[in-house]
């Protein structure tokens, strides 16, 4: 799933060195993610935050090595080039993110409806789809600070996988969902995967790694700030 024409997400001998106490820093990064591929990174409990996301999507520059999405490493895009290739990238992010100003239905099809054509019926009833296969009855239609934070987070999957993305990244998915989250999380991804898209997964629940999909995937750890490849039966 490393074939060079088919590579979605690409981390060249990365590091990154925090400014500040708030993140962290490590070195030696490396992984090459294809279209339909699966990639975890398990993070240590007593971690600040790893700003993975932020190199993935081109929000922060390594301080060493390259980050690439597709073949273009993200320093040469340009500004229309690196939003365009954002639209084709579901996020759930470590902290929320919602507009404040718009219902949920209405942020959950912010993505789809500014990059491409979809009718919003077409976007809603596929929003509809995925909230199901996350055990959620139904997508409320009132402004976020009105749904609970728990049902909030499992929206914010049906986001990310909302459409064909190209990569779809998880910060901590099942942290603060539903009982039995992290279950159906996983089906979201199989789901996404068999259609192509490419998961970077990256947590510090040991619970997450037991899915039997994980089993499919490459593995690699953070520890002392140096990045571990993991052998997949020491998971």
């Amino acid at each position: 799933m490393t074939d060079a024409k088919q590579t979605i997400l690409r981390f060249e001998a990365v590091d990154y060195r925090a400014s500040s106490e708030s993140s962290s820093s490590f070195t030696g990064a490396s992984l090459a993610l294809a279209r339909g591929g699966l990639a975890t990174v398990h993070i240590d409990h007593d971690s600040e935050h790893v700003p993975l996301a932020d190199l993935a999507t081109g929000l922060l520059d390594p301080t060493a090595g390259r980050v690439l999405f597709g073949e273009h490493d993200w320093r040469t895009m340009g500004p229309f080039e690196q939003a365009a290739a954002r639209g084709r990238i579901g996020c759930v992010l470590e902290q929320p993110s919602w507009v404040s100003s718009l219902g949920v239905l209405q942020n959950i099809m912010l993505r789809e409806r500014h990059h491409t054509r979809r009718p919003d019926a077409e976007i809603a009833h596929e929003a509809t789809q995925l909230c199901r296969l996350a055990g959620l009855k139904s997508i409320p239609t009132v402004r976020p600070d009105r749904v609970r934070s728990r049902e909030l987070r499992m929206l914010e999957w049906v986001r990310a996988f909302l459409g064909n993305p190209a990569l779809v990244i998880l910060v901590f998915p099942a942290r603060d969902a539903l009982s039995g989250a992290c279950t159906a999380c996983a089906q979201l991804v199989e789901r996404a995967r068999v259609a192509g898209t490419a998961v970077l997964w990256i947590s510090d629940r040991a619970e997450d790694w037991r899915q039997p999909m994980m089993a499919q995937g490459d593995h690699f750890q953070i520890k002392d700030e140096r990045w571990i490849p993991l052998n997949r039966e020491d998971v």
